[in-house]
């Protein structure tokens, strides 16, 4: 009985070299790790020609769409739900963020949402003269100001729908918007409240010092 529990530890445990092999199973979740990330970058790959090609990476329900002979639809709602449910990598949301990826909602229910905000972008511009909405500046109960900084972040990723970035630049949408451009879209607005940019030296426009600033400009002139 010895002699045969231990060919059997021989050959079940060390296997036919004698080596233990329990060893091997770091390596076999290694390469598992590696097809799934190989898979992942293909099916990524997929999901960019998709945007190049429709403008968008909204590939929605009901997750039928085929890509190459691919399930790309379907891969799309995993990547969805692991998001939701805190699963996925955090480089590969980040990834899947720059490329304009939704992570609720579809197309449709996205151009509304953003349809809303440029139309509140238009009021203000209609309203101040610009379309340099200050920080913390809201319209409506929205945060106007933080929807323009997103835009002008996807534009400098290359991730802006080409029909949103034609329809901002139509109405006089600028991209770059340097120190001086906002501390002067807050005198505008200072202007527009009491019809003069006679600034007190001490006076704060949304928490920034918009006298001390038009006190430094006139000491340049």
């Amino acid at each position: 009985p010895d002699e045969q529990l231990s060919c059997w530890y021989n050959i079940t445990v060390k296997g036919p070299s004698g080596d233990a092999t329990r060893e091997t199973a770091p390596q076999s979740e290694s390469n598992d790790r590696s097809v799934s990330d190989e898979e992942w970058e293909e099916m990524f790959e997929l999901l960019l020609q998709f945007k190049t090609k429709n403008g968008h990476c909204h590939v929605h329900v009901p997750h039928s769409h085929i890509e190459q002979g691919r399930a790309l639809g379907n891969w799309v709602a995993t990547q969805q739900i692991e998001k939701r449910r805190g699963t996925l990598e955090q480089s590969r949301a980040d990834r899947l963020e720059q490329a304009g990826f939704l992570w609720n909602g579809t197309k449709a229910s996205s151009d509304k949402k953003w349809d809303a905000m440029f139309a509140l972008l238009l009021q203000f511009k209609t309203e101040k003269g610009h379309c340099n909405a200050p920080t913390n500046h809201v319209e409506q109960g929205r945060a106007l100001w933080k929807w323009v900084q997103t835009q002008r972040k996807e534009k400098r990723r290359g991730t802006l729908e080409q029909s949103r970035a034609g329809r901002l630049e139509q109405a006089d949408f600028q991209w770059k918007a340097s120190q001086w451009d906002a501390m002067f879209a807050l005198l505008l607005q200072f202007k527009t409240e009491k019809g003069h940019c006679n600034v007190p030296h001490r006076h704060t426009e949304q928490g920034r010092a918009l006298g001390n600033w038009v006190k430094t400009l006139r000491r340049k002139k």
